[in-house]
């Protein structure tokens, strides 16, 4: 019995030490986290009392003999990685080669400094290195290099491995004038494959101690008896407009007034919306998909004056000088705001206020030192005067007649399209003339008519624009029914509406099982239509991750608003697994998965649709992110189930045994699941880092905290296993603030950490403080349900 609480003290007391060294890491840089902690000898002997550990346990406990194998081969496994990780310490030889093109070198150099720290055996020479762009872009889609090594040709890629000898050299970066290649050389033959040992070991042990008959995953099944399965699977410029509307002067008021009074025609401007764009990012969408972007981006908001996005995107081209007036623009930081308009009313300016007396960008100074600082010196304040000064060059541009680059030109090999304020030297005299001309008629017709309220023109122009767009793009630059499915995935906005249902059939759902608890009625036939409104919501919600799926060409969780509508249909796919046994479950799961879309909708998420940066564009990112965020839907399960738990245990605890012993039943179940997906999800990881990297851990913040968070669940089930008969409040207690591990790894590591894994480095939205409300109700409660509970057993 001490043996298990041992483990629970050295699972607690690493947890801690990682989760330090990633604040030392983010301030103070890897060597002094690596030094202090990570490779620190006391770090060492903590791992070592574990293995030590769990061999006492085994033989103690008659593991060998009760053949619990799954258990064994679980932990078993754990000390072959740690065995791995020690032989890779101390026997691997890593560091970066920096060749130039026609040249050969086989100096290795020292990631961090760039200094030597040895030399390679052989001679690698480049010749050549090749970046490849998504089309029209210079964002990279993939960066190679042709090397030789002895005589022998070789190619090197991102998530393409070359293998010579002991040796693996992976492309790891390249110089900024393309001229060079950096290559990462790894010699780590004997740590690697007994680390993948190890990980295959605690593959197995985990699916044995889940499916054996004699686990305590099969004999918490049996308490529920049967479980419901689901299946899973030329210019107009801003002299000549002014010119034209100089009675405006400089009253917001007015400006405001005129747009309210002449508003672009709706179907005018989903006509416009039809039309095709190539982003900035090289992305082929409908304007319609571009227009909610730049919207989003800019306002915070889908709606602008009461606009559609389109409606407002049409507004902004056609009539910049009246939207120059319009406070539209979103400031996210109140010293920004002060700064730029002193004594605000609200927290959104318009373009004018950051434009001086003398038409001076205010603004200018400030951004060029912010950007000269290195990015893990910025400030929240630096980081939204840069999101400030994004917006305000898009107006810019959008206002000058850039930023919509809606013409193809079939003379550009690229498959680059231009907008009418671009050079257009490349195009023939034909199309020249038709680009540079078509637009400002449009513009001129559409201002026309928002003032007579006729419409053809305008529409006959668009037609005019989506003949010439698809008889000059180059054929396989988008495909006209991923366009039209986009429209659609626009039109529709499932996981808005989806995100609703799930919360309001939800609390309607908890709502009827609370009457029922409280009464001790059955339900006959009320739940069904329930349940049936619920798989036909999450068939809608699997529809919409399909239809964005095909749109983008990869799986949909890649950024931080995909995995937030990831982790809300694994949150249903958790509820549908316990329907039968515990519907309360069912209802808590529902409404969380409708909590989430929720979220994930609000302003701060950008739902933006983007080219796959060159080391996600590999099938890893399908396993190991479906995985591992999908633990995150059964964790949110268990958070909510010990929610319930503890307001049953605060009202009358013995009146509502049976299913406070239902819920925590299944809380140990979902966490079991959740367990050993993150486990799981966190060593595909590691295996895709590998491929990718030339390293299967390098003590990365997002690596660290999912470790971490396996670590507190860790805890939590082996506290359970050491005493069964653990009381349900505190197990409760601990399921909850089990979360916050969860929600540092996915959201504070993103927002507040620096690493490989930040897709935000952003600063934090304005939402995320609701986790501290939430977390002083859940205290409350928590003291009331001790209070009342221990009132009882007096």
């Amino acid at each position: 019995m001490q043996s298990y609480y041992l483990m629970i003290a050295l699972l607690a007391v690493i947890s801690v030490l990682l989760a330090v060294a990633t604040f030392v890491e983010n301030k103070y840089g890897t060597p002094m986290a690596s030094k202090w902690i990570y490779r620190n000898p006391f770090t060492l002997i903590i791992e070592i009392l574990m293995i030590a550990n769990f061999i006492m346990l085994s033989l103690r406990r008659n593991l060998f003999k009760s053949k619990k194998w799954g258990a064994i081969i679980l932990h078993w496994g754990l000390a072959v990685i740690v065995l791995g990780a020690t032989l890779t310490h101390l026997f691997s030889e890593e560091g970066a080669v920096h060749i130039r093109e026609g040249q050969s070198s086989s100096t290795l150099l020292d990631f961090n400094t760039g200094k030597k720290i040895g030399t390679l055996p052989f001679e690698i020479t480049l010749n050549d290195f090749l970046l490849k762009t998504y089309h029209g872009t210079a964002s990279p889609s993939s960066y190679e290099s042709d090397i030789t090594i002895n005589g022998e040709k070789y190619h090197a890629y991102m998530n393409n491995v070359v293998y010579y000898g002991a040796y693996r050299i992976y492309q790891s970066s390249y110089d900024k004038d393309l001229g060079g290649s950096i290559l990462t050389v790894n010699k780590d033959l004997m740590g690697t494959i007994v680390t993948y040992i190890g990980y295959l070991m605690l593959f197995i042990g985990l699916v044995l101690s889940l499916a054996h008959k004699h686990s305590r995953f099969r004999m918490l099944l049996r308490t529920l008896s049967v479980i419901t399965l689901f299946a899973v699977i030329p210019t107009y410029t801003l002299a000549q407009e002014k010119a034209v509307y100089t009675n405006l002067g400089d009253e917001k008021k007015q400006a405001e007034e005129w747009v309210q009074k002449n508003l672009i025609d709706n179907q005018a401007a989903e006509l416009f919306g039809n039309l095709v764009v190539q982003t900035p990012g090289g992305r082929m969408e409908p304007v319609d998909t571009y227009a909610r972007e730049l919207m989003r981006k800019i306002a915070r908001s889908s709606e602008v004056m009461g606009q559609t996005p389109n409606q407002a995107l049409l507004g902004i081209v056609s009539h910049p000088h009246i939207w120059t007036r319009i406070e539209f623009i979103k400031v996210g930081n109140e010293q920004l705001l002060n700064k730029i308009k002193p004594n605000a009313t609200s927290d959104k300016i318009a373009y004018i206020d950051a434009i001086d007396s003398l038409g001076n960008y205010k603004l200018v100074e400030e951004v060029n030192q912010t950007f000269s600082l290195p990015p893990n010196k910025r400030n929240k304040y630096h980081k939204e005067l840069i999101k400030l000064d994004e917006k305000i060059n898009i107006l810019y541009q959008l206002f000058n007649g850039g930023y919509l680059a809606l013409f193809p030109n079939d003379q550009n090999a690229k498959g680059t399209w231009y907008s009418v304020s671009d050079e257009l030297n490349d195009f023939t005299k034909e199309d020249e003339f038709f680009v540079s001309h078509i637009m400002p008629w449009y513009m001129d017709e559409v201002r026309k008519s928002a003032e007579n309220a006729n419409w053809e023109t305008p529409a006959k122009i668009v037609d005019m624009i989506d003949t010439y767009q698809q008889k000059k793009s180059i054929t396989d630059m988008f495909s006209a029914k991923k366009i039209e499915a986009e429209k659609l995935y626009n039109k529709l906005q499932l996981f808005k509406w989806a995100g609703f249902g799930y919360m309001g059939i939800g609390i309607i759902m908890m709502l009827v099982l609370s009457v029922s608890y409280a009464t001790g009625k059955k339900l006959k036939g009320v739940l069904l239509p329930m349940v049936i409104v619920i798989c036909a919501l999450f068939v809608a919600h699997s529809f919409g991750m399909g239809l964005r799926w095909y749109i983008a060409g990869h799986a949909p969780w890649t950024n931080a608003y995909e995995s937030m509508v990831y982790i809300g249909w694994a949150a249903i796919v958790g509820g549908l697994l316990f329907v039968r046994k515990s519907p309360m479950t069912m209802a808590l799961a529902t409404f969380m998965g409708g909590a989430i879309l929720f979220v994930s909708n609000l302003s701060h998420m950008d739902p933006q649709i983007t080219p796959l940066v060159p080391v996600l564009n590999s099938y890893w990112l399908i396993i190991h992110v479906a995985v591992i965020t999908a633990s995150y839907g059964f964790f949110g399960i268990c958070f909510l189930l010990g929610i319930a738990s503890l307001k049953m245990i605060a009202f009358d605890e013995k009146r509502f045994a049976p299913q406070i012993k239902e819920l925590t039943t299944v809380n140990e179940i979902a966490m079991w699941l959740g367990l050993a997906l993150m486990t799981i999800g966190t060593f595909l990881g590691a295996i895709w880092a590998n491929e990718s990297w030339g390293r299967y851990w390098g003590w990365d913040p997002k690596e660290t905290w999912a470790l971490i968070t396996m670590f507190i669940y860790a805890i939590v089930l082996h506290a359970k296993i050491a005493k069964p008969s653990l009381n349900n409040f505190w197990f409760a207690v601990m399921s909850i603030f089990a979360l916050g591990a969860v929600l540092m790894t996915f959201f504070g590591v993103n927002y507040y950490l620096s690493g490989l894994h930040s897709y935000g480095s952003d600063s934090a939205p304005t939402g995320l403080y609701a986790i501290w409300i939430i977390l002083g109700l859940v205290i409350v409660l928590v003291g009331i349900a001790y209070a009342r509970m221990t009132k009882r057993i007096r």
